[in-house]
């Protein structure tokens, strides 16, 4: 039996120093199997895994009992579950490859993070999101020192609300009595957008090499979406179907990669039932993992969002609480909070789309601003996407010299239009604070934020073009690098040092 070709992935999930996830879409009716070996070894017995009907013939498996810091060779594809078990696997002149991660005692990592794959581009133009995966390329091609473990992706992987107007705008012709489908974004527009950015030849190809780790922002679903505004009769365009096709999708092809124990347990049965209703209740798609010593918590500043209160809440109680745990557990480690929308610098009105990211929250940053600061907490940073510039902010606390927090913002991949400009940007400033009415404002915080990034000409700015980001812990552990790199792969401006 031939083995047959996946029609997205494989993508490379989840790794640990033992374990390694792999994720396909394969063809319809059919099983997944996958085998692996060390670089040069044998290869062990292959595993067949289930492609599941209700999230279009996608599957996860999992090698464990592996080896840390050790290079592997894959292959993985599907069958028919009728064939032959003898399969006729590929020619291993240049199988797929990844290395697992190394063991808690290892310091030091390396990884590229961003945001924000718009699909639009001029006419004629070279502008897009798989070229700027063709500048990340280039980079690791010619910087061969200096090897990244893994992807971090902060949202906006595809933008499916965009595609989406076309479909509203038909709705729109429809009779008064179904008026409240106009706003419904079909599943089938998800799957298309998933399919095309999961095919971009650039991004693809990376994407099955190195582990990738990835949580949503708003495009996946809809433009500035919280679950409660799906949930309130004040907004209907914020259809409940639209939020059920989303999440569907989203846990599908982007959680499914992560190690969220629900998701991977409903991937890895044999069930087909609603990952909303029945077996997948989750509402939080937050998730942790390290590479050595370096701990990462990845915040879902969606799913849980309560804005329509006058506590309003980016995260739930639960997640919060973890988060304090968490960075209390590790204060001895480098940490990198990842929240898609940024936590600070904020940003000068018209700029629009403020209420949407942490200034719109302002007691619950402050709670958690203020946990860091009293409890000493160091060796932190906030890593986020969203906005469509790239950056280094750090914070001080005026009455304690000791406080230092820093938000690396990476964004955009691609991005069309215009967008935020250094005026926008309330840097250097004090973070805004809002009454209960979120209407009247005041600057009366003792945080302030500037900008470390600095341009070609050496002063604080921020990065407008495509770019992705490098983040270094140093193998001693002393200090954390932040690089810029537009989408040839060239470095722009200068590094922004982090120390210890």
């Amino acid at each position: 039996m031939t083995l047959k070709t996946p029609l997205l992935g494989p993508i490379v999930g989840h790794t640990t120093a033992t374990t390694l996830r792999l994720w396909i879409k394969g063809q319809p009716n059919t099983l997944g199997v996958a085998r692996i070996r060390e670089e040069g070894g044998a290869f062990r017995t292959p595993q067949t895994f289930a492609l599941h009907p209700h999230f279009d013939w996608i599957g996860i498996t999992e090698f464990a009992e592996l080896n840390p810091a050790t290079r592997y060779e894959y292959q993985i594809g599907c069958m028919d579950p009728s064939d032959s078990p003898d399969i006729v696997w590929p020619a291993t002149d240049n199988p797929d490859r990844v290395t697992t991660f190394p063991d808690h005692s290892a310091s030091g990592t390396s990884f590229i993070t961003g945001s924000c794959q718009d699909p639009w581009r001029l006419k004629g133009s070279r502008k897009s999101a798989n070229a700027t995966f063709g500048g990340v390329t280039a980079h690791l091609a010619g910087d061969l020192d200096h090897p990244i473990d893994f992807f971090l992706l902060l949202g906006d992987q595809i933008y499916v609300d965009h595609t989406a107007l076309g479909h509203k705008l038909t709705n729109l012709l429809k009779p008064f009595w179904r008026s409240t489908e106009r706003w419904l974004i079909p599943y089938s527009s998800f799957l298309k957008k998933y399919e095309a950015a999961y095919s971009r030849p650039n991004f693809s190809s990376l994407i099955r090499s190195y582990p990738t780790y990835m949580i949503y922002d708003d495009h996946e679903v809809q433009n500035n979406w919280s679950r409660s505004l799906f949930e309130s009769d004040d907004a209907p365009e914020f259809h409940p179907k639209t939020y059920e096709n989303g999440i569907r999708a989203y846990q599908a092809h982007q959680a499914a990669l992560a190690p969220i124990p629900q998701i991977t347990a409903g991937l890895s049965s044999n069930g087909d039932a609603s990952p909303v209703t029945e077996n997948f209740p989750v509402t939080d798609h937050g998730y942790e993992f390290n590479h050595g010593d370096c701990q990462f918590f990845v915040l879902d500043v969606r799913g849980e969002r309560e804005r329509q209160s006058e506590e309003a809440n980016m995260i739930g109680a639960a997640r919060l609480e973890a988060l304090k745990n968490w960075l209390d557990e590790h204060r001895d480690d480098w940490k990198f909070i990842v929240s898609p929308v940024p936590m600070f610098p904020d940003t000068h009105r018209p700029a629009g789309g403020r209420d949407d990211i942490w200034a719109g929250y302002p007691k619950q940053r402050h709670d958690i601003l203020e946990f860091i600061r009293t409890e000493g907490i160091k060796r932190t940073i906030v890593v986020s996407g969203d906005i469509h510039i790239s950056c280094v902010a750090k914070l001080r606390h005026e009455s304690d010299p000791d406080f230092v927090l820093h938000n690396v913002i990476a964004s955009a991949f691609h991005w069309l239009a215009p967008g935020l400009q250094r005026f926008h940007i309330h840097a250097p400033g004090r973070l805004v604070y809002r009454d209960a009415t979120r209407r009247s404002e005041r600057t009366d915080s003792l945080y302030h934020a500037e900008l470390r990034s600095k341009g070609q000409n050496s002063e604080a700015n921020i990065i407008k073009q495509n770019n992705f980001t490098k983040v270094t812990v140093s193998s001693d552990g002393s200090c954390v690098t932040v690089s810029h790199f537009d989408d040839s792969g060239s470095e722009i401006g200068s590094p922004v040092v982090i120390e210890d």
